[in-house]
């Protein structure tokens, strides 16, 4: 219940503390858990709904809600233009089905979450 709270890097850093202050050295689940939920913050920060890795690339999803100030006030065209900017390491795509339509990055060669917290920081 506690990590579902946790919403920016130093809450997140401040409950990693406290769990090593009280258990002392975390096992690799643990770190890669606190990773995962240092992924999902970056990426919700970055206006990404859904982050996927899969077969080593990462997509993430931007919101869908088109009304969003995201789509309105620059942040996704200065998104787009490092997209552009960084077209060897990750493409935009447009998915379709019949109730939506979604907008996705997709990032390459991601084969572990450091690797995908690494891609996502050129934004």
């Amino acid at each position: 219940k506690r990590l579902k709270k946790i919403t920016n890097k130093a809450q997140l850093n401040k409950f990693e503390n406290n769990l090593k202050d009280r258990f002392g050295k975390l096992p690799k689940e643990s770190n890669d858990l606190m990773k995962t939920i240092e992924l999902k913050i970056l990426g919700s920060s970055l206006n990404f709904e859904k982050i996927i890795l899969k077969n080593k690339r990462m997509i993430c999803q931007f919101i869908t809600n088109k009304n969003d100030n995201f789509y309105k006030n620059g942040d996704f065209e200065n998104m787009l233009k490092l997209i552009i900017e960084n077209n060897s390491m990750c493409e935009i795509k447009e998915k379709k089905n019949q109730s939506s339509e979604k907008l996705v990055v997709i990032f390459k060669e991601v084969n572990t979450i450091k690797k995908a917290i690494e891609k996502l920081q050129i934004f």
